[in-house]
């Protein structure tokens, strides 16, 4: 009788420690944060090439660039390094930054608009966002308009990998952004709306393997503190269930709810 007891205790102990660890949502979290890191780079990356192209220089006094163009008849290929210096900057969107963009622009299309531009090749020196250090290569390429008459950019990161408090984490990504609204307005941001597909492969900051596909195409906003609005996402770590993830309706609040089989989470964007 003991023997059963015991067999029992650790059955359920067992089955309450395997229920706990598939439930778990450090992927899920990691990759949302890795999905914010990236679309801030790429934000970051048009707002200051607006600038420079349109010949004005960054409102922010801690802000600089360092180009080898000539800022006054810009010619392409060129280089512009955005550098936020050494110590923190507090941004006008509350989000810290220290270390250089460096942005490669390396052909041109049409004209000297943000929609113009063919590739930029974003890479890192000693960059941070919120005190995590970014390394790898983020590319834009413009593939021009689709069939609905919408231009689109792929985004590719390669060899991502992101280093905070948590440990070290690393991201790869091919995304399809599609400029949805905002297009009459080329050099100004701030009034698009994108769609974003795609997929990604990842390892978490625990050390965990996972992969991550959008199901349902992301609404992104420029204004969004995190961007993604809506849209669904499943995210599958290494010998776990699959997590449906759903962003929400089109509200700017950083909550994403998580669906494992037929028990409900939900977590806030770091």
């Amino acid at each position: 009788m003991k023997t059963f007891i015991a067999i029992l205790f650790l059955t359920t102990l067992f089955s309450c420690k395997n229920n706990s660890t598939n439930n778990e949502l450090n992927s899920c979290k990691d990759n949302a944060l890795a999905e914010v890191i990236y679309l801030d780079i790429y934000m970051q990356s048009q707002l200051y090439l607006d600038m420079f192209l349109k010949k004005q220089t960054p409102s922010d006094t801690n802000v600089k660039f360092i180009t080898s163009a000539n800022p006054n008849s810009i010619s392409f290929p060129f280089t512009l390094t955005v550098s936020f210096g050494s110590e923190d900057v507090l941004g006008d969107d509350s989000k810290f930054r220290r270390g250089d963009l460096v942005l490669k622009v390396n052909s041109l299309a049409y004209d000297n608009t943000l929609l113009s531009l063919k590739e930029v090749a974003v890479s890192f020196t000693d960059f941070y966002l919120d005190h995590s250090n970014v390394l790898g290569t983020f590319t834009i390429t413009n593939k021009g308009l689709n069939g609905k008459n919408n231009y689109t950019f792929d985004l590719d990161t390669k060899a991502g990998i992101i280093i905070n408090s948590n440990g070290t984490m690393s991201w790869e990504s091919a995304k399809v952004l599609e400029l949805t609204a905002g297009a009459s307005t080329p050099n100004n941001i701030l009034d698009d709306t994108y769609s974003l597909t795609g997929n990604v492969t990842g390892k978490d900051f625990k050390g965990t393997d996972f992969k991550a596909t959008i199901s349902t195409a992301m609404m992104v906003d420029p204004n969004c503190k995190w961007f993604i609005k809506t849209g669904k996402m499943s995210v599958e770590p290494n010998q776990l269930d699959v997590r449906n993830l759903d962003y929400g309706t089109g509200t700017c609040t950083g909550q994403v709810s998580v669906q494992i089989k037929e028990e409900a989470f939900s977590f806030s964007i770091q």
